[in-house]
């Protein structure tokens, strides 16, 4: 009956840690990038890169990892909107997309690593900025377990400007 009872109050103060402790809570960092690679033609090639640094001690799985690039080109008016929280609207959708493959079901983001994800894409040279928008949900697809990131860059004049 000792036993018992010993192993009981064990139990519960696992139970505790782990909900002080959060040890299964979802920890992911989410961050986006766009790097300006070469010109071709009359647009420069990009890396769109998504990063995952999972900062938990539990391996999670996403079937969602999406992006939108857009641009702003030089003629176009500077409009804010109260939709957008008062930013400035960059207003050409370039490219929208996923990071994984559509043969894959989900990919997995382990434990204390950081896991990198690109797409390669093209923005035209009269762009003057782009802004990468990127979305991951956990895979249980709960609408309060996502993150949003965003990288806005100048686009480089030439080579080797950026």
């Amino acid at each position: 009956m000792l036993a018992l009872r010993q192993q009981s109050l064990i139990w519960r103060r696992e139970d505790q840690r782990f909900l002080q402790q959060r040890e299964y809570a979802e920890r992911i960092d989410f961050g986006v990038e766009v790097r300006f690679v070469s010109v071709h033609g009359d647009a420069w090639l990009v890396e769109l890169a998504a990063m995952l640094d999972n900062k938990g001690q539990v391996q999670y799985a996403t079937s969602h990892l999406t992006f939108e690039l857009r641009c702003v080109y030089p003629d176009d008016p500077l409009i804010t909107g109260a939709d957008i929280g008062g930013q400035v609207l960059i207003p050409h959708v370039l490219t929208t997309g996923s990071w994984l493959p559509q043969e894959w079901s989900a990919t997995l983001i382990e434990p204390g690593l950081t896991t990198r994800y690109s797409f390669v894409a093209s923005v035209p040279r009269s762009a003057t900025a782009v802004l990468l928008h990127g979305a991951f949900r956990y895979r249980a697809g709960n609408d309060a377990s996502h993150h949003t990131a965003e990288s806005f860059h100048a686009v480089p004049e030439s080579p080797g400007s950026e």
